[in-house]
């Protein structure tokens, strides 16, 4: 039997299974994906709905409705908070795997409008380092923070927030 090359990343299990299930999810109709999102939303009972959206069945129709404009908006907003709200547990696995790879201390900053906060200006940084260049940085609320919070209204300036 040959040895496995250890740079040779195998796939787990839960990673192909989860990016399976978004590749065949991207491939459903947006009606579909609405019905998804309902039940991630509401884990998994389906009862409450995105704003707008009418069963079909419970009317009795038998057929399934396209997805209106609007509707594919609400969709693309849910879609949009959920990837928002992951963004913290992905940048630790960024962090992480930039200092495992190089051996580095490694920061990053990010930020911009939460739909889920009416469009308000948000932001974070992750380090996996217990002692945090925040905390090691006496002027880092005024030298840094500030400084990037400005930054991200100048680019966001202007836009409809509460639907990006």
């Amino acid at each position: 039997m040959k040895d496995k090359d250890p740079d040779d990343k195998v796939e787990s299990l839960v990673a192909f299974r989860n990016r399976r299930c978004r590749e065949l999810l991207a491939e459903e109709s947006e009606a579909v994906r609405i019905r998804v999102i309902n039940l991630q939303l509401n884990s998994g009972d389906g009862n409450a709905q995105v704003e707008g959206e009418q069963d079909d069945e419970a009317e009795g129709s038998g057929s399934r409705k396209e997805a209106t404009p609007v509707d594919n908006a609400r969709l693309k907003l849910e879609e949009h908070k959920k990837k928002i709200a992951a963004l913290p547990l992905t940048m630790q696995v960024l962090v992480h795997k930039i200092q495992e790879l190089t051996g580095w201390a490694c920061t990053i900053m990010f930020g911009g409008p939460r739909p889920s906060d009416k469009g308000k200006i948000h932001f974070d940084s992750e380090t996996e380092d217990k002692v945090t260049f925040q905390s090691s940085y006496h002027s880092y609320h005024e030298a840094i923070e500030k400084p990037y919070l400005e930054y991200l209204r100048k680019i966001y300036q202007g836009l409809a927030l509460t639907t990006r």
